[in-house]
């Protein structure tokens, strides 16, 4: 029974080369390792960077081409009075309205004569010649600007040549200078004569605005009054103490300015002084030489001719 027993032991060597029990093993191992992976399956969180679609909300940042953009508009309206009359000596629109920053900063609101827009490829830009235009006479009765914040900055480009970017300029505060000149058109060719200074309002307003901003002149009847002798130094001792003015009113034009009163020399700087202002319309036409004036009771009085 021993005997057997060692054999069986020694027969348990030789079993080994059979190994089927050996493969059962590796298949035991590789069955395992299919298990292993299953834990790939763990990659579907790789799905999860989906979430950067989020990025998509940079998309926003286009809003800020509205700055670029107009940032909205407003009315301007310039009104003067019947009385006097204005006018214009131009070829052209004239302009009526300036625009300031609240700094009196002028805002460029007008494409600039003879440049080109900027670009990469721009040119130097000449005027083309004889450009000069007739200048004629033109009533002006009022004017309106609706601006929406255009403005056109000039800058350089190519080859440095003097350029106009065009942008919009921010919200805000601005000021209106409103213009215009007294003035009468007189001749068959219209001709604008001036019959006083140029007179301005500033009106100070936001852009944008509703509804218009209007800029008014005053009336202008303080501008043309009668001139009356009397109504200055007209004391003297002798006639040579004497100066002879014109006298009346000449608002309406037609008249001439010829010397039909007397004053004081004293008086006589500031007289004319008056008159070029009070009477801007009298008509230019010869005069006669007047009589020389007189001291009349130490009044200076007009002279008369004689015989």
């Amino acid at each position: 029974m021993l005997a057997l027993g060692l054999g069986l032991g020694c027969g348990s060597v030789s079993l080994q080369p059979s190994g089927t029990a050996g493969q059962g093993g590796g298949g035991d191992t590789g069955s395992a390792g299919a298990g292993g992976t299953t834990g790939t399956a763990g990659t579907m969180g790789v799905a999860g960077t989906t979430g950067t679609a989020g990025t998509t909300g940079t998309a926003g940042t286009t809003g800020t081409a509205g700055s670029t953009g107009s940032p909205g508009t407003v009315t301007l309206r310039l009104k003067v009075p019947s009385s006097p009359s204005f006018c214009d000596m131009t070829c052209g629109p004239p302009a009526h309205i300036t625009i300031f920053t609240v700094t009196k900063q002028r805002v460029p609101i007008e494409i600039p004569s003879c440049l080109v827009m900027c670009s990469d490829q721009c040119q130097p830009f000449a005027c083309p010649a004889g450009g000069a235009c007739l200048l004629l006479g033109t009533a002006f009765t009022g004017t309106e600007l609706k601006w929406d914040g255009r403005i056109y900055p000039t800058s350089t480009c190519g080859g440095g040549a003097t350029c106009y970017r065009p942008a919009y300029a921010p919200a805000g505060q601005y000021i209106a200078h409103m213009c215009a000149t007294p003035g009468e058109l007189r001749h068959s060719v219209p001709v604008c004569t001036a019959t006083g200074p140029e007179e301005c309002v500033d009106v100070t307003f936001n852009l944008p605005e509703n509804g218009a901003v209007e800029g008014t002149l005053p009336a202008g009847a303080k501008n043309c009054l009668e001139m009356r002798a009397a109504d200055y130094d007209q004391s003297c001792a002798v006639s040579s103490d004497c100066v002879s003015v014109p006298e009346g009113n000449f608002c309406g034009g037609g008249s001439c300015s010829c010397p039909t009163a007397a004053v004081s020399a004293k008086a006589q700087m500031e007289y004319l002084s008056d008159f070029a202002r009070n009477s801007p319309n009298p008509s230019a036409c010869p005069c006669a030489a007047p009589p020389p004036p007189v001291c009349d009771h130490g009044i200076c009085r007009r002279g008369v001719f004689t015989m």
